[in-house]
């Protein structure tokens, strides 16, 4: 190959490593991703949308869930310039005995070319009462159990305790009711059988409030 050729194909090679990764024309992000709640709670999410064009647009957000009432505002209208990023408030406000952990999204799209779109996702945990940590210690025939649970409002919340072989069948079990209010230690203990085998168990605990059940478990090794 002539001089000339092989330097043509260099410049070629270069033009072609120096394009430039241009971003995404628009991006959202959230934070948090997740939030821990109770109904009748205020919760807000902070959404960050950002004009990665080089000019000026207006953004239409607009929110979407499981309940969409929950969600404040139902939509909002986002002006910004070239490069310029802008911060709002999302609010969620649960309601009613609905519980459990439910995805909501974001999707932000421009409102002069509708191709220039960008979405999140994030998540609202609502539950009556959580289950912390368990921490289970047999002592002869008897487990006793220490759970660290919390409620944001005071409840009545009826536990169940049960041993479990890794099968799933139940050994002996015991329950008791507590009011819970914050974030309390709770104790009691359930008797198992004195020619029970050694070996590795499950300590299950329920507890159920406001007609909602939570589950958690940890290993008990006999």
């Amino acid at each position: 190959m002539k001089t000339g050729g092989v330097l043509l194909a260099f410049a070629v090679a270069v033009a072609l490593f120096a394009v430039p990764v241009f971003a995404q024309d628009v991006t959202v992000t959230v934070a948090p991703g997740e939030i821990k709640s109770d109904v009748d709670i205020n919760n807000v999410f902070q959404l960050t949308v950002t004009n990665n064009q080089g000019r000026p647009d207006i953004f239409k957000m607009v929110p979407n869930g499981p309940y969409i009432y929950w969600v404040t505002p139902t939509f909002s209208l986002i002006d910004l310039q070239s490069g310029e990023s802008k911060t709002l408030d999302i609010t969620i406000f649960p309601i009613g005995d609905r519980f459990g952990r439910f995805p909501f999204t974001a999707t932000v799209t421009s409102t002069s070319n509708p191709v220039v779109s960008d979405m999140t996702s994030f998540y609202l945990d609502v539950e009556p009462v959580r289950i912390n940590d368990i921490s289970p210690e047999k002592r002869g025939g008897t487990v006793f159990v220490t759970m660290e649970v919390n409620s944001m409002k005071r409840r009545d919340v009826s536990f169940a305790v049960s041993v479990r072989e890794t099968s799933g069948r139940v050994v002996s079990s015991s329950s008791f009711n507590e009011q819970i209010d914050g974030t309390q230690t709770v104790s009691s203990s359930v008797s198992v059988p004195d020619n029970l085998l050694s070996g590795t168990y499950d300590l299950f605990v329920e507890a159920t409030a406001d007609g909602a059940t939570i589950k958690k478990s940890t290993p008990l090794v006999i």
